[in-house]
């Protein structure tokens, strides 16, 4: 835990790093460190594991994290340098305004999810098979996160160009990137679950003779996963508009949403209902974000 500390320090800084060079548009450069970054971790955590086993691998992150952080930085000052934008420290203060519309409810919407996961979660452990339920939605997650991997870092660019479209009032553009990131997202995430879900009985037993309950729960997590990509847009189409609080609420409903239904479903179907619960969450939300994305760029979406 205290060796993390500088992890979690240096990742911090270098994802205001990152976003900045969103910000300038760099995504040949992000995609370079990204790459180096995978290369320096794979390496130190090869090299901490060998020598140093669990503590050499969590110092060789540290590590990793703060030769991407260093590489960031002289990326950001060589861009910031062609912009004509100087990185200077004073009157910085000035921009608090920025911070409280923008920063403020974007980082409490992300710590949501966290928290709401824990909640639910210790819901679930505390009932009957607590800790085998854990196991078996922690498996599911992690397919659930694979489908989730290519629409998040295509939606990474996607904020971009939705912000792009936004802030020259070009709805038309706008509405039309939106649909073609939601069909994108839909279309990759839902073939990908097919094939997720007609091998989910031998990916369930796979992790062992007390998983293959877990087929079903799998099955859920892949539809969700299909609703989750699409309100990935709908929530990068509010923030790109500047409804960034507006965000933030969808956010708490979705939350309160499956914890609500997971206080209720936990204790007769177990880990089914937490995985129902998330489900229906999600749908709930998707309907509630797309009414209030076709509101904001005053128009019909589809």
């Amino acid at each position: 835990m205290q060796i993390s500390v500088g992890l979690l320090f240096f990742s911090t800084i270098n994802g205001a790093q990152i976003g900045a060079l969103s910000g300038f548009e760099a995504f040949k450069t992000i995609a370079k460190l990204n790459l180096l970054a995978g290369i320096a971790t794979f390496l130190f955590m090869i090299g901490g594991a060998y020598w140093a086993g669990v503590k050499g691998s969590v110092w060789a992150l540290v590590a990793s994290t703060a030769i991407n952080w260093g590489i960031s930085h002289l990326a950001l000052k060589k861009e910031a340098k062609k912009a004509n934008v100087p990185l200077i420290v004073k009157e910085c203060l000035n921009e608090w305004k920025i911070l409280f519309s923008f920063s403020l409810p974007l980082t409490c919407s992300h710590a949501i999810s966290g928290t709401v996961a824990w909640g639910c979660n210790s819901i679930l452990v505390r009932g009957s098979e607590g800790l085998a339920n854990i196991a078996i939605i922690s498996m599911a997650n992690h397919w659930q996160s694979l489908l989730l991997f290519l629409p998040n870092a295509v939606g990474s660019l996607g904020l971009q160009i939705f912000s792009s479209f936004a802030s020259k009032d070009d709805f038309y553009l706008l509405k039309r990137t939106i649909k073609v990131n939601v069909l994108f997202n839909f279309i990759v995430v839902s073939a990908s679950g097919m094939i997720i879900i007609l091998f989910s009985p031998i990916i369930s037993a796979s992790y062992g003779d007390s998983f293959r309950s877990g087929a079903g729960i799998l099955i859920i997590a892949c539809v969700t996963a299909a609703f989750l990509a699409v309100s990935h847009v709908f929530g990068q189409a509010l923030v790109a508009r500047g409804f960034v609080w507006l965000y933030f609420i969808t956010r708490i409903m979705h939350g309160l949403t499956a914890f609500i239904i997971t206080v209720f479903t936990v204790p007769f179907w177990g880990a089914y209902g937490l995985s129902i619960a998330f489900l229906a969450a999600s749908i709930i939300i998707v309907l509630i974000q797309f009414l209030y994305v076709a509101m904001k760029i005053k128009s019909d979406l589809f």
